[in-house]
């Protein structure tokens, strides 16, 4: 339950990132028919459901490639409905190499099926691991799809349908596509734990510990092509010296983690 709570967290934060860059100058091309904020979330929650209940299951997702997913699910979703959202704009613009298929002018969409079929599109190339074992649970892409697919067919007109499943289909395959030249992420989730990383040797510095001695988790994730910020925008604060006297602040930071573990685990809340 607390992955769920922290991929949760991690998705709400991300949304003001998108929501800042959509008010970035780019013009984008939209119809003056039904609008996208004529719809509900619902569409949204169940995909993102959806991925809750997979990406438990989902080997190697964690703690690196399943973020990455739900950017990738995530612009391709705005993606495919920003052409009902006179007020935003495309993000395409901010990423070198992605090419977006644009809308028709003047013929009408049903916002809510190009995101079911972004989303159904994606989730299925980005967690091939749960099919291989989960099967029955993998299945459940296709079902949730099908009955939205149901509901939509239900509501609008099979030609606006068909426009407007094709259109979130293209936005996904461009998405994919330009997913796939991000070669330190994509399907990283195949290797997680490289054997020919080498983690430096030096008082201060990771290696593995007790009790498994497990090789380090994604140690080339820096190479991942980042998403908000470009590569020479990426700054953080030092971090605090390595030592081992028992006055520095190093020392006191890791003796207050220590001890506020211990406390957790000594009365039965860990």
């Amino acid at each position: 339950m607390k992955h769920f709570r922290h991929v949760k967290i991690l998705f709400l934060l991300a949304l003001p990132v998108i929501f800042y860059f959509s008010s970035c100058k780019q013009e984008v091309t939209y119809t003056n028919l039904p609008l996208t904020h004529a719809y509900n979330a619902k569409v949204y929650l169940k995909w993102n459901d959806k991925f809750l209940e997979l990406d438990r299951y989902a080997k190697g997702n964690r703690p690196g490639s399943g973020p990455r997913v739900l950017a990738y699910m995530g612009l391709s979703a705005y993606e495919s409905v920003v052409g009902g959202m006179p007020e935003n704009n495309s993000l395409a613009f901010l990423f070198p190499g992605l090419s977006l298929p644009a809308i028709e002018n003047d013929k009408e969409y049903y916002w809510p099926a190009c995101i079911n079929e972004s989303y159904a599109f994606l989730m299925k190339r980005f967690l091939p691991q749960v099919e291989d074992d989960y099967p029955d649970l993998f299945a459940g892409i296709d079902l949730l799809y099908n009955q939205l697919h149901q509901e939509y067919a239900a509501e609008t007109t099979p030609e606006i349908l068909e426009r407007s499943e094709a259109y979130g289909r293209a936005v996904a395959q461009a998405v994919y596509e330009w997913e796939k030249t991000d070669l330190a992420g994509h399907n990283a989730y195949l290797n997680i734990q490289p054997t020919n990383y080498q983690p430096p040797v030096g008082p201060g510095l990771w290696q593995p510990t007790w009790p498994d001695y497990g090789a380090a988790v994604f140690p080339y994730w820096g190479d991942v092509r980042t998403f908000a910020l470009k590569g020479d925008e990426l700054i953080s604060r030092a971090p605090l010296p390595y030592s081992e006297s028992e006055t520095s602040p190093f020392f006191l930071q890791a003796m207050e983690t220590y001890s506020t573990v211990n406390n957790i685990n000594a009365n039965g809340a860990g």
